[in-house]
C-alpha cells in the first residue's frame, strides 16, 4: 500500500518532537513543559496510526473482501484489538 507524503510528514514531524524533548531533558526544563510537548507528540502519532487505520480498512480490507478473502475480517479484528 502506497501512503501519502502526509504520512510521512506527519512521521517526521513526531520525530523532531522527540528529539526536541530529549533536548528539553538536557536542558531540565520544566514538566510542565515536556508532558505538553509528550501530549501534542502523541496525539500526532494517534491521529496518524487512525489515518492508516482508516486506509486499511478502505483499501486493503476492503480489496480482500472484494476478492472472497473473508478471513481477512479476523486479521482486522485483530489489529484494532491491538490498535485500541
Amino acid at each position: 500500500m502506497h501512503y501519502s507524503k502526509d504520512i510521512e510528514n506527519r512521521l517526521a514531524t513526531a520525530e523532531g518532537q522527540l528529539k526536541a524533548v530529549r533536548q528539553m531533558l538536557k536542558d531540565e526544563r520544566s514538566c510542565e513543559d515536556i508532558l505538553i510537548q509528550l501530549s501534542a507528540i502523541e496525539s500526532l502519532v494517534n491521529g496518524t496510526a487512525k489515518i492508516i487505520l482508516k486506509t486499511h480498512l478502505n483499501h486493503c480490507v476492503k480489496e480482500s473482501i472484494k476478492n472472497g478473502e473473508e478471513d481477512v475480517l479476523i486479521s482486522f479484528t485483530s489489529v484494532l484489538d491491538k490498535y485500541l
